[in-house]
């Protein structure tokens, strides 16, 4: 029997044997009957009543849970003293503005940019306020936030677009990644593909630039990771990269992926894995950090989604963990400051999230179409934000305006913002 499937049978004898030693014999019944057959196909995996009744079991966690407290508790109140500290209640909470006619098909990412475009008439640049989207139908569009108008459709791909990112200092240049098994560089202000690569093998599910710009990474369902660099022949009006070093193969799919601030290291998550792989982009080096609180290697959830929080001092991790777990982890670190719980998700899940800029409060998308707030502080969601009629795909946090937005399989696009009544176009 495995591992999982013994763990469920003990749920189950302790459930019972709770339930008999108690006297809730109606409850008892009930439960016997809906669990009839489960009960009856593993007869013989219920028939040792537990050598430890529920209560005992609770009470024996609880005192280690106190003592393993105690032993840390010094130490952790120096270091994570300003995760205690409450948000203000100021992040945006209201849908201001619902994008419905920009894709006729399922949206899977989301960014906003101010993309330097060139006015045709008067011959000067125009720095326009823009949502970008990627679809289903292979499109990545570009939506003004000050009109409503999409005024770029780029087909550069062959396949649905799965990733989106601009380069920190160069505002017209966009990387993108897609189900075609390739990733681009392109210029947005031209509507002009600078570069494409075809170094994966299947799906290029992440894509995203170095903090500093002179790198960037892609990752895919081919179990490698993709390291390229600016080229020392490159100039400065026309960039070009290229690959310098492919990392893996990983144990299955690669699901998450972030830089740290320094831009010499990245984060990587794979499926069938209970390891983060902190890569040093320089030397190669691999340092694993197990994410497995008790140091085994059972793996329970895949880390889905990375994030760094605003200060730079902890990485946020999804996961498909059917209890909607995210577990907020030190940097270069497997200990687990904060577990959070709550976003429904199971193990066919895309959960993503992102932080508010405070670092008090992060946004996390759910399987039941909410997008779930959640106070750092509290170690709970302390808001719901209602408004997708399907699955929420992506999510992204405008610093600029102090909104977020979000995209999903509704094949909307919306915008929230911590005040009612901002306009129905931001611009306006």
């Amino acid at each position: 029997m495995s591992a999982q499937a013994q763990t469920l049978a003990q749920a189950h004898a302790l459930v019972l044997q709770f339930l008999q030693l108690n006297g809730y014999t109606r409850t008892l019944a009930v439960f016997q009957e809906e669990a009839d057959p489960y009960l009856r196909n593993n007869a013989l995996a219920l028939e040792t009543s537990p050598e430890m009744p529920l209560t005992q079991i609770l009470d024996e966690l609880h005192l280690s849970t106190i003592a393993d407290k105690v032993k840390g508790l010094n130490l952790e109140r120096d270091q994570d003293a300003d995760l205690s500290v409450k948000g203000d209640g100021h992040y945006p909470r209201f849908s201001i503005q619902t994008f419905t006619t920009i894709h006729a098909n399922n949206i899977l990412t989301v960014r906003t940019q101010i993309i330097p475009v060139l006015n045709t008439w008067t011959q000067h640049v125009e720095n326009i306020p823009t949502i970008a989207t990627g679809a289903a139908d292979k499109t990545v569009k570009l939506t003004s936030l000050l009109t409503g108008e999409t005024f770029r459709i780029l087909e550069h791909h062959q396949a649905a677009v799965l990733s989106i990112d601009f380069h920190p200092l160069r505002p017209e240049l966009m990387l993108t990644s897609s189900m075609d098994a390739t990733a681009a560089l392109v210029d947005v202000s031209a509507s002009k593909v600078l570069q494409t690569w075809h170094e994966h093998s299947k799906y290029v599910v992440r894509a995203m630039f170095a903090p500093d710009g002179t790198s960037f990474v892609t990752a895919s369902y081919d179990r490698t990771v993709v390291f390229y660099k600016l080229a020392a022949s490159s100039i400065s009006a026309s960039p070009q990269y290229e690959k310098h070093h492919v990392f893996g193969p990983f144990a299955g799919s690669v699901e998450a992926l972030c830089y740290l601030p320094d831009s010499t290291t990245i984060v990587v998550g794979a499926r069938g894995d209970n390891y983060l792989h902190y890569i040093d982009l320089a030397t190669g080096v691999d340092v694993r950090y197990n994410m497995n609180a008790n140091g085994d290697d059972w793996v329970s959830f895949t880390p889905m989604d990375f994030s760094i929080s605003p200060d730079g001092r902890y990485l946020l991790c999804s996961t498909d963990d059917r209890n909607g777990r995210l577990i907020l982890f030190a940097v270069r670190s497997a200990r687990q400051v904060r577990n959070f719980y709550g976003a429904p998700t199971d193990a066919f899940s895309t959960p993503r999230h992102c932080w508010h800029p405070s670092g008090r409060y992060f946004f996390v998308t759910g399987d039941d179409w909410r997008i779930r707030v959640f106070d750092v502080a509290q170690g709970k969601a302390v808001d719901e934000l209602v408004g997708h009629k399907a699955v929420v795909r992506g999510l992204w946090y405008d610093v600029e305006r102090q909104m977020l937005a979000s995209c999903g399989f509704d094949k909307t696009v919306r915008l929230w913002g911590s005040e009612e009544g901002e306009g129905n176009i931001l611009g306006q």
